[in-house]
């Protein structure tokens, strides 16, 4: 039984899923199995997959007719052996030592996951090497966060899922396998959700009790043109209205005092998504404002959430100074129930944020 299952799912990739393998064989972590799901690939990525691992022991090969990330996912957790498992994107590449520090950090604290930090890069080729444009970089802290109570639960999330936006990866994560199957836990089908990592790793995050931080960029996500990571996303707002519906019974359960708060931050992160994907297109006070009101009738109670910001940020430990104020005015503002002015402050936010980012 190996130590470490590798889940890869893999949907037209091409040549550049070589590039992601040949990252894994170089590993200096030797024990360990890769679980590959070609997922109804049609461009010949089977075929670069069957020569790559011809004669490795090490590799499992799956097809399965085209479902989707999430079954692809979930077949892999259905066939691991791992007393740890790891997801890899097939279009990225990892360190040499991404098993081995990831590893080292989850053992020494026996803790429930481990993460660590990762590039977003701008590469087209197949090279797995470095001659690349770094978009950013994100190193977490060093260290393990013991979770003993409600509100340690409440900064963390706040902490790795909002303030850094890391929390809710797959990719930069070993998780204890044991823990996954304990909670019966699997991905939800991406026709009916957004972001299935989130409803992942938050429910993996309301019950772990050590998470381990890793400094050290271990993960390179690559970023082609016309990725789907990049898309406009026509049912953001309902999808993610029905992430929340799902998610929001487990806050409950897990945080009977302070489970308000922590929806709140969901909600102000949820909002962010769908605000970004329509100013992204768009640039218009507008039409973010018609995303909010979109999401709110699909369910997403916007006010309802929204209003319990400022008793969240009365609990926070902000690094961000600046987030702090945002929270007070995005707080008010829900208490008077102005859908209207939330868009335009998320509106807002976005513009001064854009502006900072070109040199404006």
């Amino acid at each position: 039984m190996p130590k470490i299952s590798v889940i890869m799912p893999v949907y037209n990739t091409g040549v550049i899923v070589k590039s992601c393998l040949e990252s894994l064989f170089e590993q200096s972590f030797k024990d360990f199995e890769i679980i590959i799901i070609n997922d109804g690939s049609t461009d010949g990525s089977g075929d670069i997959i069957k020569n790559t691992i011809a004669g490795r022991a090490d590799c499992k090969y799956f097809y399965q007719e085209n479902k989707g990330q999430s079954a692809a996912r979930n077949l892999g957790l259905a066939v691991a052996t791992g007393e740890y498992v790891a997801f890899v994107d097939s279009d990225d590449w990892v360190e040499k030592d991404y098993l081995e520090v990831l590893l080292n950090g989850i053992e020494k604290y026996g803790a429930d996951i481990a993460q660590c930090g990762y590039c977003r890069i701008y590469k087209d080729d197949y090279d797995h090497g470095h001659d690349h444009a770094i978009i950013f970089q994100v190193s977490p802290g060093e260290g393990c966060t013991v979770i003993t109570d409600e509100n340690t639960l409440l900064d963390f999330y706040y902490k790795t899922f909002v303030e850094a936006k890391y929390g809710h990866l797959c990719w930069n994560k070993l998780y204890r396998r044991s823990l996954i199957e304990q909670l019966s836990l699997r991905f939800a089908d991406t026709q009916e959700i957004y972001a299935e990592d989130i409803l992942f790793n938050t429910n993996l995050i309301l019950f772990a009790k050590k998470v381990v931080e890793i400094a050290a960029v271990q993960y390179n996500y690559r970023l082609r043109k016309g990725s789907i990571t990049q898309s406009y996303k026509p049912l953001l707002e309902k999808r993610y209205a029905e992430l929340m519906r799902r998610i929001e019974p487990l806050v409950q359960l897990r945080l009977p005092v302070l489970y308000p708060e922590f929806m709140a931050l969901m909600q102000y992160e949820t909002i962010n998504v769908i605000v970004a994907n329509s100013y992204s297109f768009t640039k218009s006070p507008g039409h973010v404002c018609s995303a909010l009101n979109k999401y709110d009738g699909a369910g997403g109670r916007v006010v309802e959430r929204l209003k319990y910001l400022n008793k969240a940020r009365k609990r926070l430990n902000f690094k961000k100074k600046e987030m702090g104020m945002f929270f007070f005015l995005l707080g008010n503002a829900a208490r008077l129930g102005h859908n209207f002015t939330l868009g335009l402050l998320y509106w807002l936010k976005l513009y001064i944020v854009e502006k900072r980012n070109n040199g404006a």
